[in-house]
C-alpha cells in the first residue's frame, strides 16, 4: 500500500494512520510514496502518485491526501483497470493521471466520516482495511464504505496537459512538479525533447 501526503515527515497524521491499519492488518506493507508534497499543490500530488503507482503491483492500494481541510467533500475510490490499482483520498484531480494512463474501472464517492478530524484519517482507514480483507465493490457499498458510483474523468488538467502534445513548432506540456534540488519534472517524456 502505498501512502502520499502533503503532512510532512515529521507528523504524527500518517503514523496515526498506519497504527490503525496495522491494528487489523500487522502484515501489511505501509510504503511511504512522499509525505512532502507541497500544501495544498494537487498537481504535484498528481505527478507523484502516478509515478510511484506504476511501479507498484496490480490490487495495490493508495491513500492519497492533499489539502483535506478544503477537499473531504471530494473524496473518492477510484478504481482502475490496467492494472486493477485502488485509489483513496481527497482532491479528486489527484487522481487524474492514474485515470487517464491506468484506465476507470469505478469511482464512488466516499462519505466523511462526522467525527473525523481535517485530515480524514477516520474516513479513510475503514475503506483501506476493508481492500486490505479483499471487500469487493459490492461489499463496499453494502457496508456504506463508499456511496453513489461517479462518472470521473480527469477534470483539473486538461487533456492536453495530462498527455504532452507534440506539433510542427515544438513540444507542448507544463511542469508537473520540482524536486529539491531545483530540477523542474514535466509531462513531456525523454524522447520529445
Amino acid at each position: 500500500m502505498g501512502i502520499l501526503t502533503e503532512f510532512g515527515s515529521g507528523s504524527y497524521y500518517i503514523d496515526n494512520f498506519k497504527g490503525q491499519v496495522a491494528k487489523e492488518y500487522p502484515n501489511a506493507r505501509l510504503i511511504d510514496i512522499s509525505n512532502e508534497i507541497k500544501p495544498f499543490d494537487v498537481a504535484e500530488g498528481a505527478w507523484t502518485l502516478y509515478n510511484a503507482a506504476k511501479t507498484f503491483p496490480p490490487e495495490s492500494i493508495f491513500l492519497a491526501i492533499v489539502n483535506p481541510g478544503g477537499d473531504m467533500k471530494k473524496s473518492r475510490l477510484i478504481i482502475t483497470k490496467n492494472p486493477k490499482y485502488y485509489f483513496v483520498g481527497c482532491a479528486e484531480s489527484v487522481f487524474d493521471h492514474g485515470v487517464a494512463r491506468f484506465q476507470l474501472d469505478n469511482a464512488y464517492v466516499v462519505a466523511s466520516n462526522n467525527d473525523d478530524d481535517t485530515f480524514g484519517i477516520q474516513t479513510f482507514v475503514p475503506i483501506i482495511q476493508a481492500l486490505l480483507g479483499g471487500l469487493s465493490q459490492d461489499e463496499l457499498k453494502a457496508r456504506n464504505l463508499v456511496g453513489r458510483e461517479l462518472d470521473y474523468y480527469p477534470r483539473s488538467l486538461k487533456s492536453s496537459t495530462v498527455e504532452a502534445e507534440f506539433k510542427d513548432d515544438g513540444a507542448y506540456g507544463y511542469v508537473c512538479a520540482t524536486d529539491r534540488w531545483g530540477n523542474l519534472q514535466s509531462n513531456i517524456p525523454q524522447h520529445g525533447f
